[in-house]
């Protein structure tokens, strides 16, 4: 049984007094998730040291983490807990958890100035990216999958338009996993229920120049009621972004500064 793979920490989720459960290795936590979800309450968390599938946003993209080093986890919780009270806005779940994942990394030292969310799923610290967020919707139930770049040091690829990093290399010193996921939790259960976060994710925003599918330029001009990407185009038009590949980022090194 897919259960008996993992490990009841001692720890409690923040939210419901949850159970958190580890294991050593596995395919990725969130397809656990998906097996489990009936089987756990809202407010569950699995954790793994090392995901062997790990994958990111989209067809074919791939999420790479050294084992041990950083920290991989699915947050599952019923709709009712992910969404402000009132709301239905299920589709700004990603930035209000980079909320929670933003401000972790400013209060375990990064420098506030340097930490930015950038639509639709990623935490950019300096530049480079530092964490992944993928969410899945199933009957009722959200499952919060957060790759957070911890304590590496070393990665394979740095080539890329937004390189990877971590909160080790950002903040000179390496962090405990167990005390990172606890308050990480509770961040959590504080920012996805609150009622400000577009206010919020707006004054951390990354905002850069983009390319619209069409063809068209633009700039980043802010967050939708419900999550959409707001794209001031240069014909003075407002484009609602809704699926990433609608626009691509103007492609950028790590050491070409911070935008906002």
């Amino acid at each position: 049984m897919l259960l008996d793979h993992y490990t009841l920490l001692p720890e409690r989720s923040p939210l419901h007094d949850a159970p958190i459960l580890w294991c050593r290795s596995t395919g990725t936590t969130m397809d656990d998730a998906r097996l489990l979800g009936d089987k756990l309450p809202s407010g569950a968390v699995l954790v793994t040291d090392e995901q062997t599938s790990g994958r990111g946003r989209g067809e074919g993209r791939v999420w790479h983490a050294a084992a041990g080093e950083n920290l991989l986890f699915t947050l599952l919780v019923d709709d009712a807990d992910a969404v402000p009270e009132g709301s239905h806005a299920v589709g700004s779940v990603p930035l209000r958890a980079g909320l929670a994942v933003a401000t972790a990394a400013i209060e375990l030292g990064a420098a506030t100035g340097a930490v930015w969310i950038k639509w639709p799923n990623d935490i950019l610290i300096h530049g480079a990216k530092t964490c992944g967020i993928l969410c899945e919707g199933r009957g009722g139930r959200i499952h919060i999958g957060i790759g957070l770049n911890l304590n590496q040091e070393r990665f394979a690829v740095e080539s890329a338009a937004f390189p990877p990093t971590s909160l080790a290399l950002a903040t000179g010193r390496r962090h405990e996993l167990r005390a990172v996921l606890v308050l990480l939790l509770d961040l959590l259960r504080r920012d996805l229920r609150d009622s400000d976060w577009r206010r919020r994710v707006e004054a951390r925003l990354f905002r850069d120049g983009v390319t619209c599918a069409d063809g068209s330029s633009g700039r980043i001009a802010g967050i939708g009621d419900h999550g959409e990407l707001l794209v001031a185009r240069s014909d003075g038009s407002t484009l609602r972004v809704l699926q990433p590949d609608q626009v691509a980022y103007a492609s950028r090194s790590s050491s070409s500064g911070d935008k906002q």
